[in-house]
């Protein structure tokens, strides 16, 4: 048996990670959310973007952020918000 990695825990993240995502996409998709929080949910992507960009300058990371930051806020309607926070909260 090899010794466990922190590539392994990066790996069980990244699959976990795009496992919610698809979820939260599927129920983004479907239900009736608001104009308004669909508005919020795109401002707060590209706000955090450009905060961790120009704070940086690594635009890849910056995306990275403000992926999780669209996970959190389209979860929140589909109920997932919680354990998505737990999960990132973690593997940092």
């Amino acid at each position: 048996m090899q010794p466990w990695t922190p590539r392994d825990r990066e790996g069980e993240f990244d699959r976990n990670w795009v496992r919610v995502s698809q979820e939260v996409e599927r129920c983004w998709s479907d239900a009736a959310i608001a104009v308004e929080l669909r508005q919020l949910a795109d401002d707060i992507r590209r706000e955090s973007f450009l905060a961790v960009s120009r704070a940086t300058g690594h635009h890849e990371f910056a995306g990275y952020v403000s992926d999780d930051f669209e996970l959190i806020v389209r979860g929140r309607p589909c109920r997932v918000e919680r354990s998505i926070s737990r999960r990132i909260v973690a593997f940092l």
